[in-house]
Formats: structure tokens, C-alpha cells, sequence
């Protein structure tokens, strides 16, 4: 796959400062066979790599010299295994879902909790709730297809 990013400023940038989310994230499913950042003008010092609180993989670099223009093109290769769907009769029912990440300090959760509203601090607008609500009926599976 292939991302660019470019800019074309006003008038010189002395300084700026990047932080990239442009590498494919390695899971089971999905392995990253081959990475590379093209980065235009190139920074003095190679970009810093670390991963986020979401397990991201991120590129920080500067850039300190004047530019007009900043290029970036970020090229991976990836080998995707696509994992099959269940059945959906046998997945659980949304509310166990949520009741099970909230308040679990199992990593796995972690991923999974910041997708979800905190109940007791979230303010719920009425036509939002009765909209949503033919989806969230009690008991309903996690995955449903839509043609059912």
C-alpha cells in the first residue's frame, strides 16, 4: 500500500515539528513484510520510532530547515490473512460485551474500552438514544448481518 502527504506552503517554514502515523500495524492477521518513509526535504536526524498507547507504530522527526514544501510517502507491503466471521447466533450478546470491558484490567480490554462510552459520565442527548436504540436492543448478538 502507498500513502502520500504533501504541502506547499505560503512562504518559509523555518521549523516544524511531524509525528507520523503512516506504518500498518502488525497483528496475527496482518504482517508488514516491508515498511519505508520517504520524507522530503529529509530530516537532519532519522525520525524517532515508538508505538502509541494504541499500540500504533508513530514516526517523530523535525524538520529545521527552511522549506516551502514538505513531502512525505510512506510504502509497506503486507501480508493479510483474513480472518473468518463467526456465526452470528454464537457471538455474545452487546451488553456482556460491555459489561466485560468495563472495569476489566486486562489488556485486551484496554483496546477495546476507549470505543466505548464511560456510562456514568456520558450525557446521553434523547433523539440520540431513540435513534440508536433499534440497535442496541437487549439480547441482540454482537454481529448481525444487515440482510436479516
Amino acid at each position: 500500500m502507498r500513502h502520500r502527504t504533501a504541502y506547499k506552503y505560503a512562504g518559509p517554514v523555518m521549523l516544524s515539528h511531524h509525528l507520523l502515523h503512516l506504518t500498518p500495524r502488525a497483528t496475527p492477521s496482518q504482517i508488514r513484510l516491508e515498511t519505508r518513509l520517504d520524507i522530503q526535504p529529509a530530516p537532519d536526524e532519522p525520525p524517532i520510532r515508538q508505538t502509541d498507547f494504541f499500540g500504533n507504530d508513530i514516526a517523530i522527526f523535525d524538520l529545521a530547515t527552511p522549506h516551502e514544501r514538505f513531502n512525505v510517502e510512506s510504502s509497506s507491503l503486507v501480508k493479510v490473512d483474513p480472518q473468518p466471521l463467526p456465526e452470528p447466533g454464537e457471538t455474545p450478546p452487546w451488553q456482556a460485551v460491555a459489561d466485560q470491558v468495563i472495569g476489566n484490567h486486562d489488556p485486551g480490554s484496554y483496546r477495546v474500552a476507549d470505543f466505548i462510552g464511560r456510562r456514568e459520565i456520558s450525557t446521553i442527548v434523547e433523539q440520540l438514544r431513540e435513534y440508536a436504540a433499534p440497535s442496541f436492543i437487549p439480547g441482540r448478538r454482537c454481529w448481525k448481518p444487515r440482510w436479516t
